[in-house]
């Protein structure tokens, strides 16, 4: 996945990453075990349909843990609510995740805590 190995080494080596970042949260972080993953779009893309939002949320090892399309867009926001779970397989443990949400031809990254 692009950007991904650039976005794990800044998460665990403190480097910035190559790209600029749009603002992108989740809230609450940490959580247990609901959160919803909130982005910020740049002024300059176009407002997405639901079934244009794609959200991944990866271990920090670069595995997929699940993968979510569709969420809600208002006021320049894309938001999509994730429950916690692995591609059906019940819960996830607690840890930290990296997602990684694409839209409108854009990508924001962040990390989320589970604590169970």
């Amino acid at each position: 996945m692009d950007g991904l190995e650039a976005f794990l080494l800044e998460c665990l080596d403190g480097r910035p990453a190559a790209e600029p970042q749009t603002t992108c949260r989740a809230f609450p972080n940490p959580c247990n075990p609901r959160t919803t993953i909130e982005w910020l779009l740049p002024a300059d893309a176009a407002p997405p349909s639901p079934d244009a939002i794609h959200l991944s949320i990866l271990d920090l090892r670069g595995r997929i843990v699940t993968k979510i399309t569709g969420g809600r867009f208002e006021n320049g926001r894309v938001r999509v609510d994730w429950d916690g779970t692995r591609r059906g397989a019940g819960p996830v443990s607690s840890g930290r995740y990296v997602f990684v949400i694409e839209a409108a031809g854009h990508r924001g990254r962040g990390t989320v805590t589970i604590v169970r």
